[in-house]
């Protein structure tokens, strides 16, 4: 049996420009998260806006701290578990919550 290739297009000069105006047009848009903070604090004062930014801000923090932790839990039950399947992992990640 014949094994399947892949072959990938190399990105040309043309190819980056875009890629390039597109991100940079993506982060110049203000997400809903800045939509939120402003609404809040327009409807509801400053200290209101202030703190949803910090609850969008610990937010943030919470998915840099823990996501990484997450990552190993599910790679080490999809290890641990023989048949290396998604439903085997999402068998461990419904354990590791009841437990």
């Amino acid at each position: 049996m014949r094994k399947p290739t892949r072959r990938y297009k190399e990105m040309s000069i043309l190819d980056s420009i875009s890629l390039f105006i597109v991100m940079g047009t993506l982060a110049a848009i203000p997400g809903t998260s800045v939509a939120l903070v402003v609404t809040r604090s327009a409807t509801h004062g400053v200290a209101k806006g202030i703190a949803v930014s910090a609850g969008i801000v610990t937010g943030d923090l919470f998915f840099i701290i823990f996501g990484p932790g997450f990552i190993a839990l599910c790679h080490a039950c999809l290890i641990t578990n023989k048949d290396k399947s998604l439903a085997s992992g999402r068998c461990c990640w419904q354990r590791w919550f009841i437990c």
